[in-house]
């Protein structure tokens, strides 16, 4: 992946299908056929990483014989997008290409809580 590119150029080619020629079925008998390309492994084209950053803020309170405690939590404080997979179907017309968001991303949340022990 070249670094120089920006997330939107990325997300159009995400690597060079320009080094892919459509080669014949592995297995066309198969249930779903899948293409070698010479002599790299079939998966071997990786999709974007993901990852995720959460913030907890929380204070606590002595009144008396109870303990309060207040708590602010944010899931993806950022809200950065996590790219899904990359189409590798070489006879697709979008090969290459990122068309969805990882299904495991969750835009930001912010959740609000307050305990009260006694």
């Amino acid at each position: 992946i070249d670094g120089s590119r920006d997330r939107s150029q990325q997300v159009l080619a995400w690597f060079n299908t320009a080094a892919f020629a459509i080669p014949g079925f592995v297995n066309a008998s198969a249930v779903r056929p899948t293409r070698q390309f010479g002599t790299s492994p079939i998966g071997n084209i990786t999709g974007p990483s993901f990852w995720s950053f959460d913030t907890v803020l929380s204070k606590g309170f002595q009144l008396g014989p109870m303990r309060l405690q207040l708590r602010a939590e944010v899931y993806n404080p950022f809200n950065v997008p996590m790219l899904g997979a990359p189409i590798v179907e070489a006879s697709s017309a979008n090969f290459g290409q990122v068309r969805t968001s990882n299904a495991n991303y969750l835009p930001r949340t912010l959740q609000l809580g307050m305990r009260l022990d006694w």
